[in-house]
């Protein structure tokens, strides 16, 4: 039954779905932990669960860095998925502070495999725009989308990640 805002229902109307799939990854709103995620840091406890989220929902987290310095360290929250027939959609919010121009750098990032489990050759890797740089205290939206995927492949990573440079 559908109802307007008021509470009345609506008549003669027909709405068809398919559920094709139910929670991919096991976490991917970062509700109480991060676990479920494959967590690469250059020094580890530098990447930590937080609270604070874009609407403060109890059901929801964040990722957070507290410094990510030196030249080429990475940091990196990815989960591995079976089940690549697409459309693919990685997306989320983030907030850099930074005093150094252009890093770090984030993004997200899909990486095709052949085999399972996100194991044998890696087949294609698709990377959202980054961010780069202080985003002056706004929170900035980050988008990957993907129609479908290689057509031998059998599992995709996700992976939020975050290059520190020099900053």
């Amino acid at each position: 039954t559908l109802e307007d805002d008021a509470g009345t229902a609506i008549t003669a109307f027909t709405r068809n779905f398919t559920l094709t799939a139910t929670d991919l990854l096991a976490n991917p709103n970062f509700d109480h932990d991060l676990a479920g995620w494959v967590v690469t840091e250059p020094v580890p406890g530098g990447l930590l669960w937080s609270s604070n989220d874009l609407s403060s929902a109890p059901t929801s987290g964040s990722a957070e860095i507290l410094t990510a310095a030196g030249s080429g360290g990475v940091w990196a929250l990815s989960q591995c998925f079976a089940g690549v027939e697409g459309p693919f959609v990685a997306s989320g919010w983030t907030t850099v502070e930074s005093t150094v121009a252009g890093a770090p750098v984030v993004g997200v990032r899909l990486d095709f495999f052949a085999g399972a489990g996100c194991s044998g050759a890696l087949l294609d890797s698709t990377l959202s725009p980054p961010v780069a740089g202080d985003t002056g205290g706004l929170r900035t939206y980050l988008q990957l989308a993907r129609s479908g995927s290689p057509e031998a492949a059998l599992s995709v990573l996700m992976t939020v990640e975050v290059e520190g440079g020099a900053a």
